[in-house]
Formats: C-alpha cells, sequence, structure tokens
C-alpha cells in the first residue's frame, strides 16, 4: 500500500458492516521493525524491573508501560472515501497488542451509502491519487 518511516504499510482487509466500514492494516516486518521491537523490549524490560520492585515495597506502579511501536499505526493519517460520496470519519482505532504487534484496525463511520459501488483508502494527503480501490 505505501511506506512510512521505512516500514511498509499493508492493507489486509475491509469489512463492511451494518454501520460503519473496519479496515485492517499491517506492516510488513522487516530491518526497521524488527529495530523498534529490541528498542521496545529493552525499555518495557527496564520498566518491569522498576514496576516489580513498586509492588514489592507496597507502592503504586511508576508509570504506564511503553508503548509497543506498532501502535503508530493507528496514528497515520488514514482517509477513506466513495464514489457516492459518503462522508466518512474514523470512530475507532486499535493497534498493537501480544501477537498483533504490528496490526491496526480502524473504524469509521457510516456504512457506504447503497449506490457506493468502490471504496478508495489512503494515506497522507486527501488529494492523493495513490489510492487503493475497493470494488463492493
Amino acid at each position: 500500500m505505501t511506506e512510512i518511516d521505512g516500514i511498509e504499510v499493508w492493507l489486509e482487509r475491509v469489512t463492511l458492516r451494518s454501520d460503519a466500514v473496519a479496515v485492517a492494516l499491517r506492516a510488513q516486518q522487516n530491518d526497521a521493525t524488527r529495530t523498534l521491537d529490541s528498542r521496545y523490549e529493552a525499555v518495557f524490560e527496564a520498566w518491569a524491573e522498576m514496576a516489580q520492585k513498586d509492588r514489592q515495597r507496597g507502592r503504586k506502579l511508576s508509570g504506564q508501560p511503553p508503548a509497543q511501536p506498532g501502535e503508530w499505526l493507528a496514528e497515520i493519517p488514514l482517509h477513506l472515501g466513495d464514489d457516492a460520496g459518503t462522508k466518512y470519519r474514523p470512530v475507532k482505532r486499535q493497534a498493537a497488542g501480544t501477537g498483533t504487534e504490528w496490526e491496526a484496525t480502524w473504524v469509521f463511520s457510516p456504512a457506504p451509502a447503497e449506490r457506493a459501488t468502490a471504496i478508495s483508502i489512503w494515506v497522507g494527503d486527501p488529494d492523493d491519487r495513490s489510492r487503493v480501490h475497493v470494488t463492493l
């Protein structure tokens, strides 16, 4: 689909629901993702040690665990449009998690209009011509 910060992001699935459209993305594993994963593991281990010490001392945990590197997938400028002119807005985003570190799901509302025959999905500038088109 597109490359962002040296990581290829792929459109994995589009699901039409009665009230929305769900778009699943996946980042292709490469040297950049592996580097980010390694850095995350080191930071997470340091946080986990600190959290364990806090628990042993009966203290409230100092801070939250670090964000997984794949969470940036929920922040990319993803857009959705269709040939019926439906105005979509993102209503939910979920990215990363155990076993899904480099996956994200975006939910756009509303559902496509009945007269829509194709959906366009793109990252970045709304006028970008390098869109992915999905026929309904």
